[in-house]
């Protein structure tokens, strides 16, 4: 027997290393990491019966399934996934299409490796040609706490008792931990989903319950409808006691303490309304007759959530919403996440992809259409406008070092799988997107879409199954955006195959008129590197004369590593602004005359004829190529001049990532005060725009506005919105029952503190004691660092250090960043009080990697050899190397040696108040 087993070990060893029939070459043609990991593929499953009891005394589960699978080529084993579940063999059984049981059982092992392979050997063959029924009748799991299979989950209610419940996440692999089964993304098929709960709790699945029977006393069986054909890892059940609100085929289950409060009704207007807008744009029906989402407590949801088809899941607080608790961002981030999800449910779950390798097809559009859905629905927060500052330009800042990824990225083990989820799936691929969409048109982009969907429908498919249809919607439209022998295919061929991006240089000819073109891989590590990546890169633009900034297709190609040309809308006295709202996923670098005629512009009272998007591309590319050497700080320097005219949301909002990046750097040094003084002009208009106090007939991202305005503004000393924080802050102290706005609790009471008194830190302090929403305590702790007075911030230090002060003590860390974030007073103070007061400091309820956490913070801030050598002897004295804080300094001394003379020569020069 130990011989014949070993014999059939060796025997599926062989069968998994081998191609299958079923397409596997789509999949893993010259990618043997992706084969390794790949099932053999001579079986297909075509029908799941599963059934499931939780049992939360011991927090286990057991189940019971039944596979339908037909067979490919002739095998004596079959191969399938399990991982952390006990299979009992005895209850293995295989059955013909006739229901008569055909084969025995001979053996049955796990590769106890991270392929977790089960497999199970049969004393005679599975014939061609064939379909089977696979039954296993016992098996059972752990309701783990690692949030990911089939886990437990539990909240405290408003009795204090504790409350359990069962729910899953299996993207990517995880289903594999609830039942056994083939779980590759590709392998689809449909679902009867059986739960046997307590009478207590109720269930859901992705599909509506048909049926539910009593099977025992106080035990009941939930059946649900059989899905679609889908992917395991879509699959969704949840055992709760949770409560809901509903209309019509729509229900957002929560905590019922939430539905009681009607934290669910935003989230189920926005799941009505996002569902038809997505449905509308691809003109294709949403699959399933209902659809439910459910927010999981705090800490038993690691995904920010989950696209389930028919039952989404929801970290809890990306879900609820109240008047008095939700602020502008946290609004924004329910709509956003609605509709990212709601998006898969035809990106990834109407059509999946053949393997993770292409994970970007799911999470590239659920990106996009996570702001176009919303935009539909919620007007006013100019999502597709947002998409730009918020997705493009942060991916433009993660995509280009040499450690990152193309979008289409070969992947075999589970672990190399979970890294795909990442700033290239989502950011950079839904940015590839909307480039597709502006190159192609926004209708032409939906045919496509559409011709997409319809042929790939409950399917799997790969990136040229995309472009296939893309291409066919410009044909049909009879429009062709490419230069000579370019198509669909071969132009995302050098956005998804190759890593990283480009910058595009323009340098002109001021004699001739001519224009030269480069492109060369943009990297921030070494910005004249080698580098000899080319892509085909669309090249819109707008001039003085023509300015054309709502036409966003391209005039012309880029696809060598040079193009010299002329350009008809270009007059010699013009300034050039290439990539038209940023459409283009790349930068944009200029000769300096072309940089000073742009800037000279914006700084004219016509500077809204350059479109907001492009506004803000000039600021971020500008100070990106100066961050990285590309460009003197002359440039964006000159550029930012012209702030002192903006008041729009979308280009202010890089200008204050561009202050989160200088102002450490000016900290240090003798200028910092005309800085502050200067940036105050700069803001003026703006803030004087958005005022100190919040209206209700503002707009989603005037609200957003303020809130950066009177951030920085309040750290730099605008005095009067100081004053008005403190009115307002002391009204609420007569009136406990006024609470402050949510959008103006952090930046409106930071200000008020800066300038309060001891009383006044004291009842913002209680407030957040008293608070029950941890949204509102993190925004109170947020302000409570802001005080400049040391007699405040010595109290706010013996509450952190005192294990039984009424301060969380998981809060201990955010307490510490509240202080030394809130500006240089609170840098040198948290930094002074923990080098005088290091015995305390470190004996206190403290971990050390808090303590070291608050002066990696601190460090970042500092930027001289001074400032180096105090920490370095600070850390040799008290047996501390603090290696990380040391190292953060020495880059930045670094960094301020080779760019802090340009920048401090441009502000004495320009902007030094005598």
């Amino acid at each position: 027997m130990l011989l014949l087993l070993s014999v059939l070990l060796a025997l599926v060893a062989s069968i998994a290393e081998t191609q299958s029939p079923l397409a596997r070459t789509e999949i893993a043609q010259s990618k043997s990491a992706a084969a390794d990991y790949l099932l053999p593929g001579n079986l297909k499953p075509s029908l799941y019966e599963i059934e499931l009891e939780p049992d939360f005394d011991t927090a286990t589960f057991n189940g019971s399934i039944r596979i339908t699978v037909s067979v490919s080529e002739t095998t004596s084993v079959v191969v399938l996934h399990t991982n952390e579940l006990t299979v009992e063999a005895a209850s293995i059984s295989l059955f013909d299409a006739n229901g008569k049981v055909v084969n025995s059982v001979v053996g049955t092992s796990f590769s106890n490796d991270d392929r977790e392979f089960y497999s199970i050997f049969f004393k005679e063959e599975l014939l061609q040609g064939n379909t089977y029924l696979l039954v296993i009748n016992s098996f059972t799991g752990v309701l783990n706490d690692k949030n990911s299979g089939f886990y437990l989950a539990k909240y405290t209610d408003e009795e204090g008792n504790q409350r359990n419940l069962a729910t899953t996440q299996f993207e990517p692999t995880s289903a594999r931990k609830a039942f056994p089964c083939f779980d590759e993304p590709a392998l689809k098929a449909q679902f009867d989903i059986t739960i046997v709960r307590s009478a207590e709790y109720k269930s859901i699945s992705n599909t509506a319950k048909i049926s539910t029977d009593e099977i025992s006393q106080g035990r009941f069986q939930d059946r649900f409808a059989r899905t679609v054909v889908m992917s395991t890892y879509l699959i969704a059940f949840v055992v709760c006691d949770f409560d809901y609100v509903a209309d019509a085929n729509h229900r957002v289950f929560l905590r019922p303490v939430q539905i009681a409060n009607a934290r669910g009704d935003y989230a189920l207007r926005m799941g009505i309304d996002i569902l038809d807008a997505i449905a509308n744009f691809v003109d294709v029906p949403y699959s399933l007759d209902k659809m439910d989402q459910i927010g999981i407590p705090e800490g038993y949801f690691a995904a920010g959530a989950m696209e389930n088809w028919g039952l989404v899941t929801y970290r809890e607080q990306a879900l609820v919403y109240a008047n008095r608790t939700t602020d502008a961002g946290s609004k924004e981030g329910i709509a956003t996440i609605i509709s990212h999800e709601f998006g898969h449910q035809w990106f990834g779950n109407l059509v999946s992809p053949k393997w993770w390798s292409y994970l970007w097809l799911n999470e590239g559009f659920a990106t996009y259409l996570g702001h176009y859905g919303a935009s539909v629905v919620e007007e006013d927060m100019e999502l597709m406008d947002k998409m730009v500052v918020d997705t493009v330009q942060y991916a433009l800042r993660r995509d280009a070092s040499t450690s990152t990824r193309p979008m289409s990225q070969e992947v075999g083990c589970p672990r190399d799988i979970s890294s795909l989820f990442d700033t290239i799936s989502y950011d950079k691929s839904g940015s590839v997107i909307r480039m597709v969409e502006g190159v192609m048109s926004t209708g032409i982009f939906a045919t496509g879409l559409n011709l997409y969907l319809r042929k790939m429908q409950f399917d799997s498919a790969q990136p040229s199954d995309l472009y296939s249809s893309l291409q066919e919607a410009l044909d049909k439209a009879n429009v062709n955006p490419f230069p000579n022998n370019v198509d669909m295919a071969k132009f995302m061929a050098t956005w998804d195959s190759n890593a990283g991006y480009p910058l595009v240089t323009v340098t002109r000819n001021y004699e001739d008129g001519s224009v030269l073109l480069s492109q060369r891989r943009f990297l921030t590590s070494n910005p004249n590197n080698n580098d000899q990546t080319i892509w085909y890169v669309p090249i819109s633009y707008g001039t003085a004369s023509v300015p054309d900034f709502l036409n966003r297709s391209p005039k012309l190609w880029l696809t060598s590593r040079n193009l010299s040309t002329t350009l008809a809308e270009l007059n010699l006295n013009d300034w050039l602004l290439v990539n038209i709202q940023e459409t283009g996923y790349y930068r944009v670098n200029y000769d300096l005359e072309n940089w000073n005629r742009i800037s000279d512009f914006l700084n004219t009272k016509n500077f809204d004829q350059i479109h907001k998007l492009n506004r803000a591309q000039l600021l971020d590319d500008s100070f990106v190529l100066a961050q990285y050497g590309v460009v003197g700080y002359e440039i964006p320097l000159n550029l930012i001049r012209y702030v002192q005219r903006e008041t729009e949301y979308i280009p202010l909002y890089p200008f204050m990532k561009i202050l989160s990046f200088l102002d450490p750097y000016m900290q240090s040094t003798a200028e910092y005060n005309d800085f502050k003084e200067f940036v105050l002009k700069l803001l003026n208009a703006a803030m004087t725009s958005v005022g100190c106090d919040e209206k209700e007939s503002d707009r989603h991202t005037t609200k957003l506005n303020r809130i950066g305005l009177l951030t920085w503004t309040g750290r730099y000393g605008n005095q009067a919105c100081r004053e008005i924080g403190l009115q307002r802050l002391r009204e609420w102290e007569s009136d406990e029952v006024r609470l402050i706005l949510p959008n103006m609790q952090t930046p409106l009471t930071c200000s008020a503190l800066r300038i309060g008194e001891q009383k006044d830190w004291d009842f913002v302090f209680q407030r957040y004691v008293a608070e029950s929403e941890s949204l509102v305590r993190a925004r109170l702790l947020d302000a409570l660092g802001c005080s400049e007075n040391v007699e405040v911030l010595n109290r706010f230090m013996d509450i952190i250090l005192d294990s039984n002060s009424d301060l969380r003590s998981t809060d201990s860390t955010t307490a510490l960043s509240s202080i030394y974030n809130s500006g240089i007073i609170g840098r040198d103070f948290l930094y002074n009080y923990i080098k005088n007061n290091w015995a305390r400091v470190n004996s206190s309820r403290l971990a050390t990697y808090q303590i070291n956490a608050a002066m990696n913070g601190i460090a970042v801030k500092f930027s001289t050899q001074q400032e180096y050598d105090d920490l370095y002897a600070f850390g040799q004295q008290v047996g501390n190397n603090f290696s990380s804080a040391l190292h953060a300094i020495s880059s930045n001394i670094n960094w301020s040696a080779q760019n802090m003379p340009t920048i401090l020569s441009w502000l004495n020069e320009n902007v030094v108040y005598k």
